[in-house]
């Protein structure tokens, strides 16, 4: 697509030549350029005299591109958390507002807003510039609930908050749909939930084994020396 733009002399009357730009042209008589594609072109002004004398003048005309701006769509972060973010289609960028993020210049930067925000990019190519918008979502991170049964250890896990379904994992990252575990160690434990976001929420739980003595055997005779089968310390 053609542009144009007009150039001016103070002193009226002369003619105008361009040279450099092979898809451009210029009006010799009012100056306007038309031009499809950015470069560099030498301009002449010249003017003749009323003593017949030519007076020629010469500038350089820098054309730039406009910026073909290319951003991210659907940035979405945790709580918490940040996010590399990439545009192009410029020389340089500028993004405002210069808060939560790590350098206010660069295609590549890095975004951590606490809740959602919109950031503005200007994309510079010399003195041509554009606008677009960056908007970050900030989701909540998901929370786990442990639940232990008492008498058999066993660990049941739900997930909540944050977007279902969720995923579980209990002293590593490997998450599974499984909530149930069983035959866990004694001891401080750490369970994970990870949602459909991606987002984590963790908490610790302690298990505590019962110190459970159970006879070998029994006399039911009556003498009152083991006439009953009983287990010890399993009341709570």
């Amino acid at each position: 697509q053609d542009a144009t733009v007009k150039l001016s002399n103070l002193t009226p009357g002369g003619k105008w030549r361009m040279e450099g730009i092979a898809n451009a042209s210029i009006d010799e008589n009012t100056g306007l350029v038309t031009f499809s594609e950015p470069g560099q072109a030498q301009i002449y002004y010249t003017v003749v005299g009323t003593n017949g004398c030519e007076t020629t003048v010469e500038a350089i005309l820098d054309i730039d591109a406009m910026p073909q701006p290319e951003i991210p769509q659907n940035v979405t972060i945790c709580e918490g958390s940040s996010t590399e973010v990439s545009v192009s289609g410029a020389e340089s960028y500028f993004w405002s507002p210069n808060e939560s993020i790590s350098t206010p210049y660069g295609a590549h930067v890095t975004l951590s807003p606490e809740t959602n925000k919109t950031y503005e990019v200007t994309f510079i190519n010399g003195v041509c510039s554009d606008k677009r918008d960056v908007a970050v979502t900030v989701v909540e991170n998901p929370t786990v609930d442990v639940t232990i049964e008492e008498m058999t250890n066993q660990v049941t896990l739900a997930g909540n908050g944050g977007l279902a379904p969720y995923n579980f994992a209990v002293d590593n990252t490997n998450y599974s749909f499984e909530n149930i575990y069983k035959r866990l160690s004694e001891g401080v434990h750490t369970a994970y939930v990870k949602d459909e976001n991606g987002c984590l929420g963790e908490a610790n739980f302690d298990l505590v084994y019962l110190d459970i003595e159970i006879p070998i055997f029994f006399s039911p005779n009556a003498d009152g020396i083991n006439d009953m089968w009983v287990v010890q310390n399993l009341q709570m």
